[in-house]
């Protein structure tokens, strides 16, 4: 059985991130190595493009704690330290998730049409990704990246 296709309002993983040439910082790589998709999807849904308050006590009960779990969280504190952090929104954003779209409907051999569907965007708009992945090495000219 092959992975489902992302959809557009899939947050991506950072494998995925990476696979579309969005810079992943190492922390968020570490969150997702240590916890799982999962809890970096979490943290990224809650706070991709805001700023987030890192207590300097007790996590439980915060909007981190309640977002990525108790243990991610103490985790971040580890990491990151106290006060308040800006989360990048590029992580997350709809050109970025719209980008991962396209590029596995056309890796997945999918018409413009359909793929367009799915990014919910223009033909033109996919065919312009097309060009531009292509260009950047990441789509081959048979579709595969």
């Amino acid at each position: 059985m092959s992975k489902p296709l992302p959809k557009l309002t899939d947050i991506p993983t950072c494998a995925e991130l990476g696979s579309i040439g969005v810079d992943v910082p190492d922390w968020l790589a570490a969150l997702e190595a240590a916890f799982g998709p999962s809890a970096s999807r979490r943290f990224l849904e809650a706070f991709a493009g805001r700023e987030v308050n890192i207590p300097s006590g007790n996590v439980r009960g915060t909007a981190l704690d309640r977002a990525c779990g108790p243990r991610a969280a103490r985790w971040l504190q580890k990491e990151l330290g106290r006060g308040k952090f800006r989360v990048p929104m590029a992580l997350a954003s709809t050109t970025a998730r719209r980008r991962l779209v396209i590029l596995s409907h056309l890796a997945a051999g999918r018409s413009l049409e359909a793929t367009a569907a799915a990014a919910q965007c223009h033909t033109r708009t996919v065919s312009a990704m097309k060009t531009r992945l292509r260009a950047e090495g990441r789509l081959s000219e048979r579709g595969t990246p």
